[in-house]
This record gives structure tokens, C-alpha cells and sequence, in this order.
């Protein structure tokens, strides 16, 4: 259900606010019912699936959600920086969220793009905490830097993210030198 109404709130481009009609019932009925789920600590926590529990998956992406919506209507103040206080407390001092539960990532780029997104069309003031959150989405790009080149089909994309170590993926890397390659010779070597 919440996923529905996310949807249709992002999709809706009614015609309003610029010339004065009134916003759309249902994108309101739809922000109002999101909004009344927001917790207590300013998280949106799913009470159904165990992955998106801890609400740093969910939560970026249903404000910025909220955030997109604002030519509809106002959103409430108080709850947008009792979310934005949440994504703060939740992401890690390298600037990745979703990885509070070291046993359980929940979706890492995707919680720290969203969050971005967030912090910047509120016009969040800690430019260095936002920069760090780059800087994790930018280190974790499949580029040379993490062992692909630009004929990998994978070049350029982003994968599911988190502590990103030199992978080892033997036969889908086409490098001959870096971290997939020093990867696939040591694990081609005998051991002793």
C-alpha cells in the first residue's frame, strides 16, 4: 500500500498552485497518510518486510518523495526535520546509510542517493556531512578505480553497495591489471 501511494504521489503533475486551483484530494489524502506513519523518531519503518524495518531505506526515499510533492501542498516543518534528523543519526561517519545493522545492510547507495537528495532540497546547511556522502556514492561506482574498465558491461553503474572490498568475481572482470585481476591470479594460485 505505501508503495502505491508513493508512486502516485511522485507521479502526479496536476495542474495547480502556479495559477491557484486547489492541489489534487488524492495527493493529499496520500501525503496526509504517509505523514501520520512517520514514527516517533522521525522514521518511516516498514512493519512488514524485516529489511526495510530500521527505516534507512524507507525513509529518504518516502521524504524525498514528500519533498517533490511540496507544490501540492505544505508539508509539516517539524516532521521534515524530525526526518532529516533521522537520516543524520543513521549514516555512518563515512557517509553511507543503510548499514546500521552490520548483519543487515538495507540498501546502502540507494538509502544514501535518496537521503542526498533529501538534504539538498532542504537546503541542509552541512555542506561536509552532504560531501561525505557523495564521496561514498562516487568510491562505490563500478570505474578503473574499483578494478573495471570502460568495455565492462557493468562500468559506470552502482551496485548494491556497503563496506566495498576489491571484488572477486572471477571471469566477469576484463581487466589485466588491478583489483579484479590481482584477485583472480591470487585465487588461481595453488595454495601452500
Amino acid at each position: 500500500m505505501c508503495a502505491s501511494l508513493i508512486a502516485g504521489i511522485a507521479g502526479c503533475r496536476v495542474k495547480g498552485n502556479s495559477s491557484g486551483d486547489a492541489p489534487s484530494k488524492g495527493v493529499r489524502s496520500a501525503a496526509k497518510w504517509l505523514w501520520e506513519k512517520q514514527q516517533d523518531d522521525g522514521g518511516w519503518h516498514s512493519s512488514t518486510y524485516g529489511l526495510l524495518k530500521s527505516g534507512q531505506a524507507l525513509t529518504p526515499f518516502i521524504l524525498h518523495t514528500l519533498l517533490r510533492a511540496r507544490s501540492q501542498f505544505q508539508p509539516p516543518e517539524k516532521r521534515v526535520q524530525q526526518a532529516i534528523q533521522f537520516i543524520q543519526q543513521h549514516t555512518h561517519s563515512d557517509g553511507v546509510l543503510g548499514v546500521a545493522d552490520p548483519d543487515l545492510l538495507e540498501y546502502p547507495n540507494y538509502s544514501t542517493a535518496y537521503a542526498v537528495l533529501c538534504l539538498q532540497s532542504v537546503a541542509h546547511s552541512d555542506r561536509k556531512f552532504i560531501a561525505r556522502m557523495c564521496d561514498y556514492l562516487v568510491q562505490q561506482q563500478f570505474n578503473e578505480h574499483g578494478g573495471f574498465d570502460p568495455s565492462h558491461a557493468a562500468y559506470g553503474a552502482w551496485g548494491f553497495g556497503g563496506q566495498r572490498s576489491p571484488a572477486c568475481f572471477i571471469g566477469t572482470g576484463r581487466t589485466t591489471s588491478g583489483p579484479i585481476s590481482r584477485c583472480r591470479r591470487q585465487s588461481l594460485q595453488p595454495r601452500r
